[in-house]
């Protein structure tokens, strides 16, 4: 559904910033590429995100410096709930054609699963134990569980430092709930991103 796209648009909008310099990379001739156009492009890039509250500033600035690196995804995923939306976020990010920079590192379901979902990468850590999901190593979480996950975790999410994309925006209708989140995420230098 549109919930699951908007989601994905999301994710995908939070890894802009460390994919730029393959795109450019890519696009010219000869895999060259002209410094001044990547900063141009950085340039556009931080005056249409940052609005929206996206990485920051320096996160893009700084992309040059991974030009030319093989490193590791740089937006690990922890995926909260594999219903509808779940399943199309973990789909999009095994694909790898979509998200290049980024990978689902765990996902939280409410029961246990005797096989891994077909839908997950096979290196996706799936759990139905909320510690050990909150112990694996992402840094942004995707919450596709509904309102309560949203008003009753969040807050743990927000104060370990690591983002939160609400795709259960209903949840907001509690404007002091709105309000908590957003000075946790201010305050430990995380951001609270709303599908």
């Amino acid at each position: 559904g549109s919930s699951a796209i908007t989601a994905a648009t999301c994710t995908a909008a939070c890894v802009d910033w460390a994919s730029m310099s393959f795109v450019a990379r890519s696009c010219l001739p000869n895999g060259g590429i002209r410094r001044r156009r990547l900063h141009q492009l950085q340039h556009l890039w931080v005056r249409t995100a940052i609005p929206m509250g996206l990485p920051s500033e320096r996160r893009c600035v700084n992309v040059a410096a991974t030009m030319g690196v093989n490193a590791a995804p740089q937006l690990r995923v922890g995926l909260v709930g594999l219903g509808a939306i779940g399943s199309y976020v973990a789909q999009v990010l095994r694909d790898q054609r979509q998200l290049p920079q980024a990978a689902l590192v765990a996902a939280l379901v409410q029961r246990p699963r005797p096989e891994q979902p077909v839908f997950c990468d096979s290196k996706a850590f799936v759990t139905h134990d909320l510690e050990a999901f909150l112990a694996a190593d992402w840094n942004l979480c995707v919450e596709a569980a509904g309102q309560a996950w949203v008003r009753e975790h969040g807050r743990r999410v927000l104060t370990s430092g690591r983002s939160l994309l609400v795709t259960s925006v209903g949840a907001f209708t509690d404007d002091a709930l709105h309000e908590e989140l957003s000075t946790l995420a201010a305050g430990s230098g995380a951001r609270l991103l709303i599908a």
